[in-house]
């Protein structure tokens, strides 16, 4: 999930203190999603400065987002979720300004300009657009740790509640060393780079959407689809050579008639078919057992990609032909697209609480871009929240759409699954209105749901188990 190199330096990580609400922060993730990156003019002496081994820092890039659950540090303990973004992204694009806009470690780029292989990681807890950092040094990557916050609905259950402690989701953003044309035959950092996204669950491809004289670009000039042409080439490229490979095998396994090696065979040929002919492994739309036989590949050009269009503070809200050349680009793939400014973002994160809303809508927006990139982030990965709501705490948990309420339980703790008994339910909605879950009882709002109801977006539980 992480940088790579031949030589690392890594010093241990600072603990993660509690942060202002009472959660303690996560330790580094295991699932992931990553983005490539865009630029903004904050990043160009930052891009341009020379690494120890003379070569600029000019990598295409991204962020990955990783989703882990923690061990309970106890029975009947909640476990905490989280979610990372690994970046990259060009050079001039804007990779470093928006680590630096949402982790607020613009202190520590004197860590990350002049070393190629030692980065800094930064845990921080994003609240109201307000971010508190601890800052370590790491072979894996730049990191922030932030809440997937505000979010209106858990502050109005605590309220309600009486709640000591409100805990939100967590989300990381990991910045990385980037990928350069040829990394799928070893340049740059190469297959230890590639190594990296394989473990990562989607793209968040940040790229640059804005005009600057005093920011070059790696290519001599600003266009966003060759960008994003370049980055996903290079996956398709790896992709290919590891799919070739494991055909190879498969062969051999059919003919030893071992079991599922024809089907995985079918499957193989199938996305080389897509690959050969330049596009992303994703298009070779799969069906639900072919993508089961190739799971193991974890195939970069398999993972959805959201694009998130870095623009300037002043296209914001209006966007530019950039943006629709990059709208335009993701219609024909069906992914998505976020408009994003690492000039706002870092403007934001200088405002107090009541300044933020009233400056987005001076812009003509009504939420900042890392606020779009979560909602995205959430529509890309089929995610819903629900939430648990008592005196001691209200939090907020991720599950995937469709997950029955026994496995959703088991975020919580994996007791909670195994022994699940039924789950007293409530929407949000009708918990608010009716001011507590006793009320929501004596009205009739409230339901006892048992192992075969899916959980939906916003309910408010209670779980019982043996």
């Amino acid at each position: 999930m992480g940088c790579v190199a031949s030589t690392v330096e890594t010093s241990e990580p600072e603990s993660s203190p509690k942060n202002a609400r009472g959660s303690q922060t996560a330790p580094n993730p295991g699932r992931t999603l990553l983005t490539s990156s865009a630029n903004s003019p904050k990043d160009a002496e930052a891009e341009q400065t020379a690494s120890p081994t003379g070569l600029r820092n000019s990598r295409p890039g991204g962020f990955m987002l990783n989703e882990e659950v923690t061990s309970p540090v106890s029975p009947g303990k909640s476990i905490l979720r989280s979610k990372s973004l690994q970046g990259l992204g060009h050079k001039e694009t804007g990779r470093r300004a928006t680590f630096d806009a949402v982790s607020l470690q613009e202190e520590e780029l004197a860590h990350c300009r002049s070393v190629k292989r030692r980065v800094t990681l930064g845990q921080a807890e994003v609240r109201e657009y307000r971010v508190q950092m601890t800052q370590s040094r790491s072979s894996e990557g730049n990191r922030g740790q932030f809440e997937l916050v505000p979010d209106d609905r858990l502050d109005k259950l605590a309220s309600l509640a009486n709640s000591e402690k409100v805990i939100n989701e967590m989300i990381e953003y990991v910045d990385i060393a980037g990928l350069v044309r040829g990394a799928s035959k070893g340049e740059g950092l190469g297959n230890q780079f590639l190594g990296n996204i394989r473990n990562t669950d989607a793209i968040v491809h940040v790229i640059r959407c804005f005009d600057d004289e005093n920011v070059t670009h790696v290519d001599g000039s600003v266009d966003p689809v060759r960008d994003i042409e370049t980055i996903s080439l290079e996956l398709v490229f790896a992709d290919a050579d590891q799919c070739e490979k494991r055909l190879k095998k498969v062969e051999r396994e059919v003919v030893g008639q071992v079991k599922g090696a024809k089907e995985e065979k079918e499957a193989l040929q199938k996305v080389l078919k897509v690959l050969e002919e330049g596009k992303p492994a994703r298009a070779a739309k799969l069906s639900e057992k072919e993508e089961l036989a190739l799971q193991d590949l974890s195939l970069l050009s398999m993972k959805p990609v959201i694009y998130a269009a870095n623009v300037s503070e002043e296209e914001l809200a209006a966007g530019n032909e950039y943006v629709k050349a990059v709208q335009d680009f993701a219609k024909e793939t069906g992914d998505q697209v976020v408009v994003v400014s690492a000039q706002v973002e870092a403007e934001l994160k200088s405002l107090d609480a009541e300044e933020v809303q009233d400056y987005l809508e001076s812009l003509g927006v009504k939420e900042s871009g890392c606020g779009s990139l979560v909602q995205a982030t959430y529509r890309t990965l089929g995610l819903r929240t629900y939430f648990t709501c008592g005196p001691k705490e209200t939090r907020a948990w991720t599950i995937h759409a469709g997950w029955k309420a026994p496995k959703a339980a088991g975020v919580i703790h994996t007791d909670f699954e195994k022994g699940f008994i039924k789950a007293a339910t409530v929407s949000y909605d009708d918990f608010v209105e009716c001011g507590s879950e006793e009320a929501a009882k004596d009205k009739g709002k409230l339901r006892i749901e048992g192992k075969e109801y899916e959980v939906q977006e916003a309910d408010v539980m209670h779980f019982r188990f043996n």
